[in-house]
């Protein structure tokens, strides 16, 4: 927690959202609140994803994971839990 205006500030949230792959358009998911920078875990059928324009994914616009191509297979799912304010 920090210190706003002499108070202490809320403690972030979390939000963790499931998508199916075959649902997912253009390789790229939106989620409903801005990731906070380093806060979250993106899991495809089980593996953790690394963030990274030569890895997996990368975050665009704050809400929306970008899949790098070759990530994403023809099923599965995809779950995203990420802290936000």
């Amino acid at each position: 927690m920090g210190i706003v205006g002499g108070l202490p500030s809320p403690p972030p949230k979390w939000d963790a959202q499931p998508f199916d792959v075959s649902t997912i358009t253009n390789e790229s998911v939106t989620v409903s609140h801005n990731i906070w920078e380093n806060s979250e875990f993106v899991i495809l059928n089980g593996l953790v994803l690394t963030n990274g324009v030569t890895y997996d994914y990368t975050i665009i616009n704050d809400n929306e994971i970008k899949f790098n191509s070759g990530v994403l297979t023809n099923d599965g799912h995809v779950l995203i839990k990420y802290t936000y304010q």
